[in-house]
């Protein structure tokens, strides 16, 4: 009597149809935070600089951090609120599922963002005009994106760039959105990821203001 067949069929879990969308918008949003997090943060304060600004408020009674957080903060909530803007369009246009927690996606990228904004406070501190700053800031957020993992897997990249990858937020923010995003993962499952954020934002905040007090911008 014959064995019985098996028949051995591949299903992916998370995203059965196969949508790239699915797969794909979830790091475009974390892209789009990106680029207002660092770039803004670089031409609006750079622009001070050119326009003469920034030297009236260094000789008044304004404290240097006060400043800093003046010029932060507002780019901070523009950069929730495009990310709002994205969710909705994901959800409404694009029927990427929602799974997991609102209130964690939020609270990462706020996390986030003190690393997106320190990096754009750390180029205006090199920078002396706005063309400057935008060449400056796309040069480090291609390499980003490049070893983020949105485009490429990172456990297809090369050992030793898998663990560069590591130093990348980038990387770490759009693994967490997929994951909440797509799979419903809670903070038992994101807290490396978000330990990792929250590293990168402190190291980037603290260079960028100290870079910033040392230039006497």
């Amino acid at each position: 009597r014959g064995q019985p067949q098996l028949a051995v069929q591949t299903r992916d879990w998370y995203n059965e149809a196969l949508d790239y969308r699915q797969f794909m918008v979830p790091g475009i949003l974390v892209q789009l935070v990106t680029v207002v997090g660092t770039i803004l943060t670089a031409l609006n304060i750079v622009r001070e600089k050119e326009i003469g600004t920034l030297d009236q408020l260094n000789v008044t009674p304004i404290a240097r951090s006060t400043f800093v957080i003046a010029k932060l903060l507002p780019l901070w909530i523009i950069a929730l609120v495009q990310l709002t803007i994205g969710l909705v369009v994901a959800r409404f246009l694009f029927a990427v599922p929602f799974e997991g927690s609102l209130a964690l996606v939020y609270a990462a990228a706020a996390i986030y963002l003190v690393a997106a904004l320190g990096l754009g406070l750390w180029v205006s501190t090199i920078a002396e005009t706005q063309q400057q700053a935008l060449f400056v800031a796309f040069s480090v957020l291609m390499v980003y994106i490049l070893m983020s993992g949105l485009f490429t897997p990172v456990r297809a990249m090369p050992t030793w760039t898998q663990w560069m990858a590591q130093l990348n937020p980038l990387m770490h923010f759009i693994a967490l959105m997929r994951a909440v995003m797509l799979k419903g993962a809670g903070v038992r499952y994101v807290w490396p990821q978000l330990a990792a954020l929250a590293t990168a934002g402190t190291l980037l905040m603290t260079l960028a203001v100290r870079q910033y007090r040392k230039g006497g911008a």
